[in-house]
C-alpha cells in the first residue's frame, strides 16, 4: 500500500492510494487509507490478542509506517531496477510473513521454548533492538536506500554508521 500526493492536470494536488494494481484517487484514496486500518483493527479485535502480541504489532507498526514516511524524497536516478512483477512478489510475500506473525495458523503456534516474562521480554527487546538497527542502517544509506532492488546512476559506497566494518574490497566483491 503506497499513499502519496500527485498533482492533478488541472495543477490541484491529488491523494493517490495505490495497492497493488489497485490504484484509487480523491476521495476513494482517503477513504481507502481509513478502510485498511479498520479492517486491521477489526481483525485484531476477531483474533483476541495477548499483551505479547499486541506489544510486538506495536513494534512492527511504528517500524513499517517509519520505513515508509522516510522513503527518499528524491532519490538518485536508477541505472537498472528489478521489474514490477518481481517487486510484486516481493511486497506480496512481506505482507504475508508478517500476516503468519499474527494469524493463529494451525501447525504454526507450537511453542519450542517454555512461556515465561523473560523470554517475552527478551524477544520484545530483540525486536526493538533489530528495528532500530534496521532505521539506524536506512539513515546512513540516505539517498542510495532504495525499496526495490536497484542500482542507481550516482551510486555511493556507503562507509558510516553500520557500513562502516565493510572495506572497499569486501562490498565490492559482493557485487
Amino acid at each position: 500500500m503506497n499513499q502519496t500526493d500527485i498533482e492533478s492536470a488541472s495543477g490541484q494536488r491529488q491523494t493517490v492510494l495505490q495497492i497493488g494494481k489497485l490504484r484509487l484517487t480523491g476521495i476513494w484514496a482517503v477513504l481507502g487509507t481509513l478502510l485498511v486500518p479498520a479492517l486491521i483493527a477489526g481483525l485484531v479485535v476477531a483474533l483476541r490478542p495477548t499483551l505479547r502480541m499486541l506489544l510486538a504489532a506495536a513494534v512492527w507498526l511504528v517500524f513499517i509506517v517509519y520505513w515508509s514516511a522516510a522513503a527518499p524524497k528524491r532519490s538518485a536516478p536508477l541505472k537498472r531496477s528489478e521489474t514490477k512483477q518481481s517487486r510484486a512478489v516481493h511486497t506480496w510475500l512481506m505482507w504475508g510473513a508478517l500476516l503468519l506473525l499474527f494469524v493463529p495458523v494451525p501447525g504454526l503456534r507450537t511453542r519450542y521454548v517454555p512461556l515465561s516474562i523473560g523470554i517475552g521480554a527478551a524477544g520484545l527487546a530483540l525486536e526493538i533492538a533489530s528495528a532500530l538497527f534496521a532505521v539506524w542502517a536506512r539513515k546512513h544509506l540516505g539517498r542510495n536506500w532504495s525499496g526495490a532492488i536497484a542500482v542507481n546512476a550516482e551510486h555511493q559506497l556507503v562507509e558510516t554508521g553500520p557500513y562502516r566494518r565493510l572495506t572497499p574490497g569486501q562490498a565490492r566483491a559482493t557485487f
